[in-house]
């Protein structure tokens, strides 16, 4: 990632280190909605959730990655810094690079933020579904 004003790279606010570190959180490409590094399991996982039932998420997705991007810098006080990929004619994207000293805490928090209530609750009523069939079948063994 490059600085768009200096043409340097982006170094990590924390130790300054120009390439992937232990406080990258990840980067959101918000000109190809795009998320890298460990903030993408709980971007997939939001997604996954989100759009189980086959409805377009082409409508609300820049609010979704602006969601994200609003509570990792409001409420989590993550570093962030901004730069671009010059990928080429019409490939640029404009990019926000996530860093913190708990990349783990962050990714968590994410995670129990935009993963809805619905999916811990649905795992575990299938494993109670489960669980029955399983004593269900016992008994018809017998």
């Amino acid at each position: 990632m490059i600085d768009e004003e200096t043409g340097e790279s982006v170094a990590c606010p924390i130790c300054e280190e120009t390439d992937v570190c232990d406080h990258w959180v990840g980067t959101i490409d918000g000109s190809f909605g795009e998320v890298f590094g460990p903030l993408d399991r709980a971007y997939q996982k939001t997604l996954k959730e989100k759009y189980a039932d086959g409805s377009d998420w082409d409508e609300d997705f820049d609010v979704l990655l602006r969601s994200i991007s609003d509570f990792i810098e409001d409420e989590l006080y993550v570093e962030r810094e901004h730069g671009i990929d010059p990928g080429g004619p019409g490939m640029t994207s404009a990019l926000r690079a996530y860093y913190a000293e708990n990349v783990g805490n962050v990714v968590e928090q994410v995670t129990k933020k935009f993963v809805p209530k619905t999916l811990v609750f649905n795992l575990h009523r299938l494993r109670l579904f489960k669980w029955i069939r399983s004593l269900t079948f016992l008994g018809r063994a017998k």
